[in-house]
C-alpha cells in the first residue's frame, strides 16, 4: 500500500497539513510507509487553478522526511529525481522510475540493495511484464 496526496494549489497545499499527515502516517503506519505528493494539473472542472509548482512538492517531501518517513516521492513530474526509490542504507537508487515506468531495478531476489545489502520493505518481486511494451497497437 501507498499513500498519495494530490497537492492542489490554493486548495490543499498547506505545509502544516502535510506535516500533520506525515506525522499521522509515521505514528500509525511506520517510517517505511510510502507517500507520494502528486502534482495537480488543471483539468475538467478545475481549469481555473494553476499547476502545482514543483518547489511546493519538494517542500512537502522535505516536511515528510523531517517527520521520519523514509519513502517520500514527487509524482506527476517525470524525470524528477524524487520519483525514484533510494536505499536508506547507502543512498543509491534502488528502483529507478520515469513517470509510470520502472527503468531500473537494483534489488536482488530478496529485495536487498545490490550495493549495500540493505533490506527494503518490499513484498514480491519485479513483474516479468515490466519490460513488455506498455502500449499495444489496436490494428495489426
Amino acid at each position: 500500500m501507498e499513500f498519495t496526496d494530490l497537492v492542489v494549489p490554493q486548495v490543499g497545499d498547506n505545509l502544516g497539513e502535510a506535516r500533520k499527515l506525515s506525522r499521522w502516517l509515521y505514528d500509525n503506519l511506520g517510517p517505511d510507509f510510502p507517500i507520494h505528493f502528486l502534482r495537480f494539473h488543471p483539468d475538467y472542472k478545475m481549469m481555473d487553478l494553476p499547476h502545482t509548482p514543483v518547489k511546493t512538492l519538494e517542500e512537502h517531501c522535505r516536511v515528510a522526511r523531517e517527520e521520519g518517513l523514509k519513502y517520500v516521492y514527487v509524482g506527476n513530474v517525470p524525470g524528477h529525481p524524487w520519483e525514484h526509490t533510494y536505499c536508506p542504507g547507502c543512498g543509491s537508487i534502488a528502483i529507478k522510475r520515469y513517470g509510470f515506468d520502472i527503468t531500473g531495478w537494483n534489488l536482488d531476489a530478496d529485495n536487498r540493495c545490490v550495493k549495500c545489502g540493505y533490506q527494503l520493505p518490499i513484498v514480491g518481486s519485479l513483474s516479468s511484464s515490466v519490460s513488455e511494451e506498455r502500449f499495444l497497437p489496436v490494428i495489426n
